[in-house]
């Protein structure tokens, strides 16, 4: 009788035990989804800001962004890109679809004079994002192959007149002449280093979602 009122009592030690047990297991568990709720706000914050980065209107950033720019005319058609670091066109090209003197040109930088064979073309490649015409009166100048400097066979110039309306011309060998048209500029998505920030937030989210899932 004593060895079983002595197991009793050892039974009634355990059975008061567990439930100390269980709830610090409880305390444990719930320190452990607080923990894992904050990871996933901050990873949700990060994401967000992260893509947000990617999609945030492109001329408040101060970083070089590249543009689409077209023109289209009477006579001439033509689609680039330049590259523009703090309202200044740096590196780009045009490439010539309709018209004369077809091809591929490259702009003519740093801005300056440009001698094509009827005279002279002066640039300041200044872009105006958000205005219109987002070219002032000197605008861009796209050439072929340059020697002795600022020389060339060939050269596009393009420019602002005012709203909505734009200035080209075609200076080559064969042919001086002037064009009249409407030209866009639009950033060009930057699809690569967004979609790679929002992949690793998205997955990271995922993991961690499994992970609490898994310790509920």
């Amino acid at each position: 009788m004593l060895l079983l009122n002595r197991n009793v009592k050892h039974q009634r030690i355990a059975f008061f035990e567990n439930p100390l047990k269980t709830k610090r297991g409880l305390r444990q568990q719930s320190t452990n989804k607080i923990l894992n709720m904050k990871k996933l706000f901050f990873l949700t914050a990060v994401g967000i800001c992260a893509t947000g980065i990617g999609f945030a209107p492109q001329q408040a950033q101060a970083i070089p962004i590249t543009y689409d720019i077209t023109f289209s005319g009477s006579v001439y058609t033509a689609n680039g890109q330049i590259t523009v670091d703090s309202g200044l066109a740096t590196t780009g090209y045009l490439t010539v679809t309709a018209g004369n003197d077809l091809g591929t040109y490259q702009l003519f930088t740093p801005a300056g004079t440009v001698i094509p064979p009827a005279g002279s073309i002066l640039s300041d490649n200044l872009v105006q994002l958000g205005s219109d015409p987002f070219l002032d009166s000197d605008g861009l100048t796209f050439t072929g192959t340059l020697f002795s400097g600022n020389h060339t066979s060939v050269a596009f110039s393009i420019w602002g007149n005012g709203p909505g309306s734009y200035g080209f011309v075609d200076d080559s060998t064969t042919i001086n002449t002037q064009d009249t048209g409407t030209a866009t500029i639009t950033p060009v998505p930057d699809n690569t280093s967004t979609l790679g920030l929002l992949t690793a937030s998205i997955g990271g989210l995922c993991l961690l979602k499994r992970k609490i899932a898994k310790n509920a």
